[in-house]
């Protein structure tokens, strides 16, 4: 059972506050575009969503953003959500 508990965890052990760190720099290591990151729970748990503008969508490799953040921040659970361009700043930020 042991196993089973840390098999679930993220594979670093360190704070939300600090795998919401980690998960911003990633962002900025992939996009040139304003972005928000908010810490969430639903039925499945805890987990992040990033909020980036539509407009370069084209441009974002998701890929390697999922290879970087898995890599850097174990199985926690991270959602993408592409917005238009002034979401961001006229509702997220102003929360």
């Amino acid at each position: 059972m042991e196993c089973l508990r840390t098999m679930s965890k993220s594979k670093k052990n360190s704070s939300a506050k600090e795998k919401q760190e980690i998960l911003a720099r990633i962002v900025v290591e992939h996009t040139e575009t304003a972005f928000h990151i908010s810490s969430d729970n639903d039925d499945g748990g805890h987990h992040f969503t990033v909020y980036l503008p539509d407009e370069p969508r084209d441009e974002f490799d998701i890929k390697l953003f999922r290879d970087t953040a898995t890599r850097e921040l174990g199985r926690k659970r991270v959602l993408m959500c592409f917005v238009p361009q002034d979401y961001i700043e006229n509702f997220l930020k102003s929360r």
